[in-house]
């Protein structure tokens, strides 16, 4: 008697996995996915070899199934890479920036999902997340020097003196960096994020979007509320502190929102998380 074919088998692994990791795909999906990795003519045994729980989740990811980018955190981003890295770094900003970096390069691409394609199955994801997230560390380490600030942080947040603020500038920067960073922590965890992904990342409003699984019009509007309230929230403590006239508050916010970039380069490299 003939043992099973692979069609058989392969439904069989489809509904076996199907839910896995806490996230669900559609089975012809999956099927589809895991088929595309497999040699041109697949046997039974071919299914065998893969490892299945970890191809789901990456499928998952890469179909944009809602919950599986926080599945995929929880899992391979979390402890088990900062055991990965212990051995290269103790910082947790490099640690911060390690993780920032794999979220873009696996899930972000100029058209259609990232990295996360290029996994066959054939081994373990965690092993496979492991080496990238060795290589990302080992390559800021190499720019940064091991467990040392990024020079941004020597930059004062104000940045170059010009005649129109220079007054204030040098009167007034300790508070405004203390105001920043103040307002900066009244934000929610996903506003500083959408902040970082666009201001040091460098992401486009699409590449956010597809990232966060929603339109990038609604990442246009998170982003603006976002900026928004750190902007008042940062006037709000100046005025407060240093009871500064408005056209003197808003002199200088001109000034610093101009270098947004650097600012908030600056700012989630100083703070913790």
């Amino acid at each position: 008697m003939s043992g099973p074919t692979f069609s058989d088998a392969l439904a069989e692994l489809v509904a076996r996995l199907r839910g896995a990791h806490g996230v669900r795909v559609d089975d012809q999906v999956f099927a589809r996915y895991l088929t595309a990795r497999l040699p041109a003519q697949p046997s039974p045994a071919d299914l065998t070899v893969v490892h299945g729980e970890d191809l789901y989740l990456a499928c998952a990811c890469a179909s944009g199934v809602p919950g599986a980018l926080e599945a995929f955190d929880r899992q391979f981003l979390g402890n088990d890479l900062e055991r990965a890295l212990a051995r290269i770094t103790s910082s947790p900003p490099v640690m911060e920036e390690v993780r920032q970096q794999l979220r873009v390069k696996l899930f972000v691409a100029e058209s259609g999902p990232g990295k996360i394609v290029d996994y066959s199955g054939r081994g373990p994801l965690a092993g496979w997340v492991r080496v990238a997230a060795v290589r990302t560390a080992l390559n800021l380490i190499t720019r940064q020097g091991p467990d040392t600030p990024s020079s941004d942080e020597e930059e004062p947040l104000l940045g170059v003196a010009d005649p129109e603020t220079e007054y204030l500038k040098t009167q007034h920067r300790a508070e405004f960096e203390q105001a920043f960073r103040a307002a900066l922590t009244t934000l929610s965890i996903e506003q500083r994020q959408l902040l970082r992904l666009h201001y040091v990342d460098g992401l486009t409003l699409a590449q956010m979007g597809r990232l966060r699984q929603v339109h990038e019009s609604t990442i246009s509007r998170r982003l603006l509320a976002a900026r928004d309230q750190l902007l008042g929230e940062t006037r709000r403590a100046l005025s407060a502190e240093l009871h500064l006239g408005q056209a003197e508050v808003d002199s200088l916010m001109g000034r610093v929102m101009s270098r947004a970039d650097v600012t908030l380069s600056t700012l989630f490299r100083t703070m913790p998380g």
